[in-house]
């Protein structure tokens, strides 16, 4: 992704409305944590990790199994320097089925050790 800054204003209102409606749809029928899910997508992208890493957290809640959630996550607790939480999420990412998070923990693994 590019930095929050190089989104362009137009961008930044779409999706900031496209927050708004993601929180009205789940506002209405709690139970689609899809749209909990994509908001928490839109946090990410506008580089607001606290309130993707709650929203992503919550999306678990509903599933616990949910691996693109905890893939996610984990990448957003290593956007905010918290490496080990995020590649423990990255992991159940992988135990969930989501076998690519192997290979970001392998490089934030690497990166750590160094």
């Amino acid at each position: 992704y590019a930095n929050a800054e190089d989104i362009t204003k137009e961008i930044r209102l779409e999706l900031n409305k496209a927050c708004d409606d993601f929180k009205a749809v789940y506002n209405r029928d709690n139970e689609f944590i899809c749209a909990l899910y994509n908001l928490g997508n839109i946090y990410y992208r506008l580089q607001d990790y606290d309130k993707a890493e709650e929203t992503y957290s919550q999306v678990l809640q509903h599933d616990p199994k949910f691996a693109e959630a905890f893939y996610n996550r984990g990448l957003t607790l290593i956007m905010k320097g918290q490496v080990d939480k995020g590649l423990s999420d990255l992991s159940q990412a992988g135990e969930y089925g989501l076998y690519s998070a192997y290979n970001l923990i392998k490089r934030y693994s690497k990166n750590k050790k160094e």
